[in-house]
């Protein structure tokens, strides 16, 4: 492997000449460097979507964990329920457009 890059190396400095061989492993140099980064941003995202999954998961299995504690379904009631008073005691005293009458 060394000896086909050393080969290859000479080739293209005969090939090429001293000073486009500079210019040459300049831009590969660039180009390598840009490959190197962009690799390394890819792997960043990779792990941070990883992470992220993760965490939005655990939140998932927290909320539901909550939800079943917080709504037990033996305790549901009805809608009219969470008003003050019931509807049968109400009745009287709404006029037919819905809205209370105050007969103080």
């Amino acid at each position: 492997m060394e000896i086909q890059f050393l080969l290859v190396l000479i080739i293209a400095f005969i090939v090429l000449g001293p000073e486009r061989m500079i210019d040459l492993a300049i831009k590969l140099g660039d180009t390598l460097r840009r490959v190197r980064e962009t690799w390394e941003e890819v792997k960043i995202q990779a792990y941070m979507e990883k992470v992220n999954k993760k965490v939005m998961e655990e939140e998932e299995e927290d909320y539901h964990e909550w939800h079943s504690e917080v709504h037990d379904p033996s305790q549901e009631r009805s809608p009219d329920s969470n008003r003050k008073g019931s509807t049968s005691d109400n009745a009287s005293h709404r006029t037919p457009q819905g809205t209370e009458n105050k007969t103080d």
